[in-house]
Parts: structure tokens; sequence; C-alpha cells
């Protein structure tokens, strides 16, 4: 985790709080119970400072539109706003002094598409003028629904971030303490120096080894009938493949596939008696 995402991550604007307001960090220690050294990258999409979240929330405000805020068209949201906008050197309240600038400088295609253009710092004014505005011309309801949304979506992300590292933690526990049994699949030490970690059973009505194994400089992962594995002396190159192993969403490395393989498919185990190229026995 990123140490300086461990500050606040968002400035609400319409809601009282938000939970995004503890930080990344301190998020995800208090929603998951991962290691210390468990390291949770940020995603990239998910928006991690203040300045940010105001450019995206403006982005959402703007986006909106139709029923739900009054406003059906680009050019009502323009006209609302330069009607609203402070005129030049007017005092009002609130105002940072960059409202009716802001308001009159933004084009077409940013109040149509949401945006903003320009620096950091200018996007930043052109979002708190865009919410400013929408504070005093938009229902309070409905603005809370549009950032209640775009917090959870935020929420999503952070949570999807702790999921695929707790899942590369699980599948490093996987390849250094693999389990005797995953289900009905059991391992079971091959003969041939290649293979680096296999499991057999009775895949839909046939009986199969799936393994990781060395394919020249790399690793691979598959599939074989025990039929074909002990008619070529268990050799994970000469077999013909039976099936390809189940795919994954997001980590793709051979050992990752075998153990979502073995959790994908509910196989039954094999007889005491089946033989393979093994140096162990078959559970009880």
């Amino acid at each position: 985790m990123d140490p300086n995402n461990d500050s606040a991550n968002c400035e609400v604007q319409f809601l009282e709080e938000s939970i995004l307001e503890a930080g990344f960090e301190s998020y995800i220690q208090s929603e998951y119970e991962l290691p210390y050294f468990v390291d949770v990258d940020y995603p990239e999409s998910a928006p991690d400072t203040p300045r940010e979240y105001l450019i995206g929330l403006a982005k959402r405000v703007l986006n909106a539109g139709g029923n739900r805020t009054g406003f059906t068209h680009h050019t009502e949201i323009r006209r609302s706003l330069h009607g609203w906008a402070p005129e030049y050197n007017e005092d009002v309240d609130g105002d940072p002094g960059y409202w009716g600038e802001c308001a009159f400088g933004l084009s077409s295609h940013e109040i149509n598409f949401g945006r903003l253009e320009g620096d950091g710092e200018t996007k930043e004014q052109k979002a708190r003028t865009v919410l400013a505005w929408a504070r005093d011309n938009i229902d309070a309801e409905v603005l809370v629904e549009i950032e209640e949304n775009y917090v959870s979506d935020i929420r999503s992300m952070w949570d999807d971030a702790a999921a695929l590292a707790e899942g590369e933690l699980q599948i490093r526990k996987f390849q250094n303490s693999p389990p005797d049994n995953v289900g009905g699949w059991h391992r079971f030490d091959a003969s041939d120096e290649r293979v680096k970690l296999a499991y057999r059973a009775n895949n839909h009505d046939v009986p199969v080894v799936i393994g990781v194994y060395e394919a020249g400089e790399d690793l691979d992962v598959h599939e074989w009938t025990i039929e074909n594995w002990e008619a070529n002396n268990g050799d994970p190159l000469e077999t013909p493949k039976n099936r390809f192993p189940a795919s994954t969403r997001t980590n793709d490395g051979p050992y990752a596939r075998l153990r979502n393989h073995l959790q994908t498919y509910n196989a039954d185990p094999l007889p005491v008696d089946t033989e393979t190229d093994t140096n162990s026995s078959a559970p009880a």
C-alpha cells in the first residue's frame, strides 16, 4: 500500500461523511484481515487525492443531466451557470474569487462530457465552481444520490484491489505449501522432474491428471487423461492434452490457473487402486 494514500482521499461535498475519508490504507486495514507484508496496490482508476475526487464528482454532476437534475441539455446547464455566476468584482458569499471566470470559461465540450481541462489547479477550481453551482441549482437529494453512487464506485475499486492482493497471497500459499486435497482432487508426486505440482481426480467421469510443468523456459499447466498419461510414461510434453485449465479473471500464472481449475471442477476422488506414476497414495 502506498503510504501517501493513508491521508483523506476525498473531500465530501453533499454527504455528511464518507468511509473514504479515512484513507485507502486505513480502509483496507479495517475491512480486510491481510498480513502486514501484503502490498495492496492503489487502483489506477480511483481518485487518490481530494483534488481528483472533486474533479471526478464534478464530472458525475455534469453527466447526470435529464429529469434527475432538471437540465436535459448541456446548453441549459451553460445558461444556468452564466445566470448563477457572480459578475466581475461582485462580492458573493463563499466565492473564492474564481467562480465567475470558471463558469464563463467552461467550454461546451467540458459541460457536455464533464471532462474538465487545464492544469491540476485550474481543473480543481472548475470542479469547485461546478459543485457550488450544483448546490444552488440542483435538488439536494439528487446531489446526495450522485455522490453516494460515486463513493460506492470508488469503494468497489478499493475492494477489488484488496481482493486481488488477497488472491495473490492465497496463490503464493498454494504454490509454496500445496494442500494434499482440494475437493476431490488429490496431490501426488509425478516421476517426471519437469512436473512441479500435480493432482488427480475423476473429472466428469474421466480419470485425469492436471499439473504445472516445465515447457522450455516457462511453466505451463494442462490436464491429461490418466490413460494417455500412463501410455506416455507421465511425460507432460508428449501426453496429448485433455482439457485446458479453467481461466482466471486476473491472476494468469500457472499456479493460479491450476488452483482455479481445482476449485472450478467439482471432481470426485479416484479409487484407491487407480494407478498413476505416483509416490503417494490416493486419499482414503
